[in-house]
């Protein structure tokens, strides 16, 4: 299952709604519009057309559609139509058949993969291979020899097996003089002495020292790969891919690693240059190397050379494509390429293989519903459908959250219908997906009843940890958050006891001892549904605390944990550590001090306190021990207690803060200052925030205009917005009528004849109909 791509709190983002007026609705997999009812068996009969024959155990496929037809297409060039492509016969003296060591499906055979390449791609590829230091192939074979003599020897931490593979290129004086510069530094030298050096030197140079580099200093293998890669005649693309790859035992250095300015990225984006890749034949895994690790920017002109050019791309690159493509949200390239791994056709790489249907899984994590000529339909899955790819349970999981996610509760439960009745069982990401939608709508009633079945079900399913955690927030939201509209029969105690009660199950009790939660002497109940307690991870253990602080509000309670918490962190206590990687946990505290005058002193020490525990930008945020800078939630919180608690110029002071650290506003800032101010009854205060939100590309949501309420006289608002507007229109002008007037004297000095500039008459009319 995908459970990894699951978010901390695991609630699905609300989609809006499809509709009112639901005379038709949309078909999930071919777009065909249809009546209101019945749509459960509609839904059914579509979808038993899309699965493949080894289904067969749920149901009879006998009436599937053929997938859509291969095109005998070079997948390098989509836009060239190769269809003599493997025609025995085919002869052209323009183009060069090359064939690749890559097996291939067409029309029911199992061939090598062959392209056609254009003479004038043919020689562009000659002309970039003749612009690097050749070494010959016997001579580079034994390189790559000794370069993975080195990659075993570095990977499983043991001294070389076969120096004899890596004493050929073992360094001369020449190059331990080279070495002695760079070693110092003194970079502008050696790039003076490299470039004095003749191309075949340069050679044998560049194949010892950068085999001693990155085996011995990985941080100046960089810099000397990124100066070595500067100049008109550069190192094999291959030898250069080589290289950086074998830096991947280094993972701390490529995510931290700069230099003048250059990070990781930038220095992929010169070694790497997609300009200088090779036509006929280039290494992939260093363009999928390049592809995962370069700039959104740098991938974008790679994909857009490699098809103007030809070059040769494998489908486990296209892959890699689709994965990065999935990564920045770019739709449209993302199913391009996994339409290009189709058209290639390679054995084990079928659209009905696991591999591509993991990276179409991951994609439909980005699937909407977008409206088209035969009504709403989702954007993605008839797409990937289009091209062949057979759903299987994970790819029913992810249509079920796709269907809950449009906000349709009753398209989803059709959907959980149709699984139900094709024979699929009930998986730990179905019940995830299950509770997401109920605690969205806080439907008690739908949260209790999935708790009872997932009792019921095997323990693999109610022991499963992000089940347990999504059961947790679904409480903690139904009986915590939201105590306005919980029955009257739950108060704050019982409340915490129903979580407690929960957590007991299934985690061990020492954390909440550790942190005051419980006292040293309790105790948790057995019961025979209790299994081994395990370690808690970070979301039970959150949601623990925040029910412990906001059910018993008071602020000696608070900072009582909120002591006990930083001094495990000072510790590095292994299970309290985990707390402290994201804002959640801290941002809950200054929610627990944000209503009490007496919070404002602790709310300013905690954000002092987590800006000196922060290791950001020396430690990957995917390592255990990253300490996050205060983020803007943390920085909005602490402007609401100030003006919560009647503090407005504090406030400003913060936000003059957040200006000087360039932070970018969010939506949530900007409603929370005009809520702030309208509490405050500060109306100029709440018509300067609009404007200054509206300024930064932000509208006014229906959070801003619940904030509004706290004003008595919504006519002085906007009576205040449009006296602003008046006052920045007049202000414009004046800079405009100020601006032109000197233009007019400069002309004026200029020109003799003094005419008057028309641009000025023009600026001069707009500001007398403003005045006027």
């Amino acid at each position: 299952m995908v459970l990894g791509c699951l978010p901390m709190h695991c609630s699905p983002d609300s989609a809006p709604d499809i509709g009112v007026a639901r005379e038709k609705d949309f078909s999930i997999l071919d777009g065909t519009p249809m009546m209101r009812r019945p749509r459960a068996n509609k839904y059914r009969r579509s979808l038993t057309r899309y699965y493949t024959k080894s289904e067969r155990d749920f149901f009879d496929d006998s009436s599937f559609p053929q997938p859509k037809p291969l095109q005998v297409l070079d997948a390098c060039d989509p836009w060239s139509d190769y269809s003599a492509l493997r025609t025995p016969d085919f002869h052209n003296e323009g183009s060069r058949r090359l064939r690749h060591n890559a097996l291939v499906v067409n029309g029911g055979t199992i061939s090598y993969r062959e392209r056609m390449v254009g003479e004038e791609a043919f020689h562009a590829d000659e002309k970039i291979r003749s612009s690097s230091f050749f070494v010959g192939s016997p001579r580079l074979r034994r390189w790559k020899v000794a370069r993975n003599e080195l990659f075993k020897a570095k990977y499983f931490d043991r001294p070389v097996a076969r120096e004899d593979l890596v004493e050929e290129f073992h360094m001369h004086k020449a190059d331990k003089e080279l070495l002695a510069i760079l070693q110092s530094e003194d970079f502008d030298k050696f790039r003076e002495e490299w470039e004095f050096k003749d191309m075949a030197i340069k050679g044998e140079h560049w194949m010892r020292l950068s085999l001693w580099l990155i085996a011995n200093s990985p941080e100046l293998a960089l810099k000397f790969l990124y100066i070595t890669c500067q100049g008109e005649k550069r190192p094999l693309h291959v030898m250069v891919c080589e290289c950086l790859l074998f830096l991947r035992n280094y993972p701390d250095l490529l995510s931290t690693w700069t230099w003048e300015g250059k990070t990781f990225a930038d220095i992929l984006a010169a070694c790497l240059d997609p300009e200088h890749w090779p036509i006929v034949y280039a290494s992939q895994k260093g363009i999928r190397f390049f592809i995962m690790g370069a700039d959104d920017e740098q991938v974008l002109r790679a994909w857009k050379l490699v098809h103007e050019r030809q070059v040769y791309t494998s489908a486990e690159t296209y892959l890699a494509y689709a994965a990065r493509f999935t990564k920045m949200k770019n739709v449209d390239l993302a199913l391009a390429a996994l339409d290009h791994v189709r058209q290639i056709g390679q054995v084990g790489l079928e659209m009905t293989s696991q591999p591509v249907k993991s990276h179409g899984c991951l994609l439909l994590l980005l699937d909407s519903v977008e409206d088209g000529p035969n009504g709403r339909n989702f954007r993605i899955l008839p797409k990937l459908l289009e091209m062949g790819m057979r759903p299987d349970l994970e790819m029913m999981d992810l249509i079920l959250r796709n269907c809950y996610r449009t906000g349709d509760e009753e398209l989803g439960r059709d959907m959980l219908n149709h699984m139900q009745s094709q024979g699929y069982p009930l998986t730990t990401y179905t019940y995830v997906t299950l509770l997401s939608d109920a605690t969205r709508r806080l439907d008690r009633y739908e949260i209790d009843r999935l708790r009872d079945e997932i009792d019921m079900e095997g323990e693999d399913i109610r022991t499963n940890k992000f089940v347990q955690s999504k059961l947790f927030h679904a409480y903690f939201c139904l009986n915590v958050k939201d105590q306005a509209n919980r029955p009257s029969d739950i108060d704050n105690r019982h409340a915490f006891r129903t979580l407690l009660k929960m957590y007991n199950e299934m985690y061990d009790i020492v954390p909440l001892k550790k942190l005051g939660i419980v006292p040293q002497y309790y105790q948790p109940p057995t019961t025979e549904r209790t299994t081994v307690r395990t370690s808690p991870d970070a979301v039970p253990l959150f949601l623990m605390i925040a029910s412990y602080l906001r059910c018993n509000k008071h602020v000696s309670v608070t900072a009582h944990v909120y002591e006990r918490f930083i001094e495990l962190l000072e510790k590095e206590d292994p299970v309290i550590s985990s707390l402290a990687r994201t804002d959640h946990t801290w941002h809950e505290f200054m929610h627990a001090w944000r209503n009490d005058v007496r919070g404002l002193r602790p709310s300013i020490r905690l954000v002092d306190t987590m800006q000196r525990l922060s290791n950001e930008g020396s430690v990957s945020p995917n390592k255990p021990h990253f300490r996050p800078k205060p983020t803007v939630y943390i920085w909005t919180t602490l402007i609401s207690a100030f003006l919560w608690n009647k503090e407005p110029r504090a406030a400003e002071h913060v936000i003059e803060m957040m200006k000087k650290s360039k932070f970018k506003f969010n939506q949530i800032f900007w409603t929370t200052l005009i809520d702030g101010y309208a509490r405050n009854k500060d109306i100029l205060k709440v018509a300067e925030t609009i404007r200054a939100m509206e300024s930064d590309g932000y509208e006014m949501d229906a959070f801003c205009i619940k904030a509004l309420r706290h004003i008595q006289d919504p006519e002085r608002l906007w009576e205040a917005v449009e006296e602003l507007d008046k006052e920045t229109d007049e202000q414009v002008d004046r800079t405009t009528f100020e601006s032109l007037t000197k233009k007019s004297r400069l002309d004026e000095i200029q020109d003799d004849q003094g005419d008057p500039d028309w641009l000025l008459d023009q600026g001069l009319q707009r500001l007398k109909a403003k005045q006027a």
